[in-house]
């Protein structure tokens, strides 16, 4: 009751607080139910949104895993046949030298035919013509009479205008079984490329089916291959029809055919069967054979997990519904709620859309937890390398560092190439001189030497900038990457490190930068593919020389980023020269000091290595001599001279007699010795080390040759026995190494403090803080 006593009115549902539908108890009924329903309007939007995009995102993985085997299948179908090619080249060779030897006996042919055909059990029948067309061999079968086959597109293309490789025919009936088949065919070359027939192999639709049918699509994924007028070939997976399509029958699109006739390599196709039906197929044409590949995957495999969450999204969103509805004293729990779901879809959408984002970050987390574990392996062989080891643990652990740095290399290679793929990689530009960068490339190439006899040698321009302006990490990469093929293509020899200026004009030198080598050589065939990707100069070159064929194709986008352009060219069994040119900004001039003046005598075996020495002498204003053998050295040794560059490369029994004796004649005279890092090993326990007042290492530029002799010369010129052994180079210092990875915690410990330091180690960041601010001596 009110406070007249009367009862509340029925039309008045508020209360005695209330007021009528026009006042503010409607306004508020009002903004609550616009509040629940834009709140669920809001929901139903955001999750239709993150439904669409995650249907997206699982229609690209199915078209890119449609790709992928389409892309494995014209691999797999090409390597087969490369490889049934071989066999017909073979068969054509042993044709063209009978006839050239005029020895022709077709007893003789069908023999060898037969045997090289059983190594292929893929070839159905092997075919010889004569150069009219007429069949004069079919193994697997004695009649040939009348069969010819001059009216064959392949025969008239072999005929008149030969392919430069194989020739690879579309669906065709064979006349000698009447079965379809897919011809490979190489044509007969005689004496002066004259025309002799061809040599045929065939492939029964049989054998295609066999090649896709490992691949695993799903239940409504189908796989055919066909030719380019639409010959079905081969079929595997899923049915379309009633009825399977026969081979050779043309059940084939519009599109399809839109396709052939663009000449496109690929294209992907969506096809809709239904409301909620979707295939989609990815088609891709052979580079040379008249053959094209279609992969299609249907909507029931690519979107069966989208259709859980579908679902679930669904249940979540008509369960929010719901708890709208019916639990509206609890407002504000339901809008906090909103928020919050709301919140996880724009996060979700954000992923959805950053996913090229994706691939960056994947591979930076990829490189950290490859490359930590692979350190650690490193550095612990180093430490084992340091103790004292029998000579088989020594041999077994320095070869297995060396696996371990070639996996470490492959890993690197495949990274940096995926993130030149992705555009992930960014170029520096920082100040840098091209001395240091030469000298740490020395350290690095020189341990890759291991026990071959090769001459590494720097020539480097003397009128180059001191300091440049670039990316030197990524300079001194496509450099390792030259001069670790050189390396290992050069069994023994010379390898040649060129960097010359071009041009200068204002603020930018031009530079050439070129390493050229004596060893195995690129065939001419090989060379236009070198640049590829995952290529090699021929099928045995990964197994023998090890690598995953990615240096080269590196080295080439590095230098293209760079804004020059990687070349070749080779001689087989002369050796190789990859070069390029860059243009760099120059940094400030600075004044070198030459240091002393100097008389020298230059030895060496080298004719390269004669010259290279004399530009340096000449670059610093020494006077020099040179001389090809040590044994003329001590007769004509001038008491002027100051300084004898004896090279050790290459050096005979009577050689080191002569150095001893070298050094006797003119005491006075600091005798420098060059050599490679083998020879630096084999002396460190040899008396003959003696007779030298320094030792160099090879490559070395000419700021490390002039170092190097005025150390020898305070050496020489104070009281001294023989060559000091290096001092620990971190006596004394006190060292904070921040590393989260156990194992590489404990090789920079020991490995620093082999050099004299002492170390302290702390897990993070944070650690290393709080380390620095507890300690009273300083780090």
């Amino acid at each position: 009751m009110d406070e007249l006593g009367n009862h509340p009115s029925i039309s008045d549902p508020l209360g005695p607080r209330g007021v009528r539908w026009g006042g503010t108890g409607r306004r508020i009924t009002l903004a609550l139910i616009a509040v629940l329903v834009g709140a669920n309007v809001a929901l139903f939007w955001f999750s239709i949104q993150s439904i669409k995009l995650s249907k997206d995102q699982y229609e690209l993985s199915a078209e890119t895993h449609a790709s992928n085997i389409a892309e494995a299948i014209k691999e797999n179908l090409h390597s087969e046949f490369e490889k049934v090619d071989l066999i017909l080249q073979g068969t054509a060779e042993e044709v063209r030298r009978q006839y050239m030897g005029a020895r022709f006996d077709q007893r003789s042919i069908e023999t060898f035919i037969d045997q090289v055909r059983r190594a292929m059990p893929q070839i159905n029948h092997m075919l010889l013509t004569d150069a009219q067309g007429n069949v004069l061999f079919i193994n697997g079968t004695q009649e040939t009479h009348g069969i010819t086959l001059s009216d064959r597109e392949y025969f008239t293309a072999a005929q008149t205008n030969p392919p430069p490789g194989l020739i690879v025919s579309k669906l065709l009936v064979a006349r000698y079984d009447g079965a379809p088949i897919t011809a490979i065919v190489r044509p007969v070359k005689l004496g002066n490329g004259q025309f002799g027939g061809v040599i045929l192999a065939d492939l029964k639709a049989n054998y295609f089916a066999d090649v896709i049918s490992s691949y695993n699509l799903g239940s409504e994924g189908m796989i055919t291959l066909r030719d380019t007028d639409g010959a079905l070939i081969a079929r595997y997976g899923f049915q379309m029809g009633p009825e399977p399509e026969p081979v050779g029958g043309k059940w084939v699109t519009d599109k399809y055919l839109e396709f052939v006739a663009s000449g496109k390599k690929s294209a992907t196709m969506r096809t809709n069967q239904g409301f909620w039906t979707q295939r989609i197929s990815t088609l891709r044409r052979m580079d040379q054979e008249p053959l094209v590949i279609s992969v299609s995957v249907g909507t029931k495999d690519y979107l069966k997990g989208w259709d859980d969450q579908l679902i679930s999204t669904a249940a979540l969103d008509l369960g929010f519904l719901l708890l709208s509805i019916f639990t509206g004293i609890v407002l504000l729990r339901a809008v906090q709620r909103v928020e919050t779901e709301k919140s996880k879809f724009r996060v979700a959408r954000d992923m959805a859309e950053s996913s090229n984002q994706a691939k960056g970050r994947f591979l930076a987390n990829m490189s950290h937890e490859l490359r930590t574990p692979m350190t650690a392996v490193l550095g612990m062989h180093e430490l084992l390398l340091g103790t004292n080891l029998t000579a088989q643990q020594r041999d077994y652990v320095s070869k297995s560092k060396s696996a371990a740095s070639s996996l470490l290399a492959i890993l690197n290679g495949i990274l940096d190439f995926s993130k030149i793929e992705a555009g992930k990689l960014e170029l520096e530009t920082v100040p840098f001189t091209l001395e240091a960068l030469l000298q740490e490339l020395s350290v690095i190439i020189s341990s890759s030497i291991g026990d071959k006899e090769i001459e590494l040698l720097y020539s480097v321009d003397p009128d180059i900038p001191a300091e440049l302006v670039g990316d030197p990490l990524r300079l001194k990469q496509v450099l390792i990457n030259l001069c670790g093929n050189a390396i290992k293509f050069t069994p023994a020899g010379e390898i040649v490190v060129a960097v010359d200026l071009v041009s200068r004009v204002n603020s930018s030198a031009v530079l050439s930068f070129s390493v050229s080598d004596t060893g195995l050589g690129i065939t001419p065939e090989n060379l236009e593919v070198v640049f590829q990707a995952f290529s090699q100069a021929d099928v045995s070159t990964s197994r023998r020389f090890g690598g995953t064929g990615l240096g080269l194709t590196i080295s080439q986008r590095l230098v293209k980023m760079m804004g020059g352009t990687l070349s070749v060219e080779s001689q087989p069994g002369q050796g190789s020269r990859f070069w390029f040119s860059l243009s760099l900004p120059v940094g400030p001039m600075r004044e070198e000091t030459l240091g002393r003046p100097q008389k020298v005598l230059i030895v060496s075996r080298s004719q390269a290595a004669r010259r290279i020495l004399g530009e340096m002498a000449a670059a610093r204003g020494w006077e020099f001599d040179v001389l090809d053998t040590v044994s003329k050295a001590a007769d004509c040794l001038k008491p002027e001279w100051t300084l004898v560059l004896v090279d050790l490369f290459a050096s005979t029994a009577d050689d080191w007699k002569a150095y001893t004796k070298l050094c006797s004649v003119s005491p006075s005279t600091t005798l420098l010795g060059l050599l490679n890092p083998r020879q630096e090993e084999t002396l460190q326990t040899s008396d003959t080390r003696m007779a030298f007042d320094a030792l160099l290492v090879k490559p070395f530029t000419p700021g490390m040759l002039a170092c190097a002799v005025e150390e020898a010369q305070k050496r020489t010129e104070g009281p001294a026995s023989g060559l000091p052994l290096p001092p620990q180079r971190l006596t004394g210092l006190r060292l904070l190494v921040a590393e989260d990875n156990p194992f590489n915690q404990q090789v920079a410990l020991e490995l620093l403090e082999a050099e004299g330091a002492r170390v302290a180690v702390v897990s993070d960041g944070t650690e290393a803080i709080q380390k620095v601010q507890e300690v009273k001596v300083p780090f």
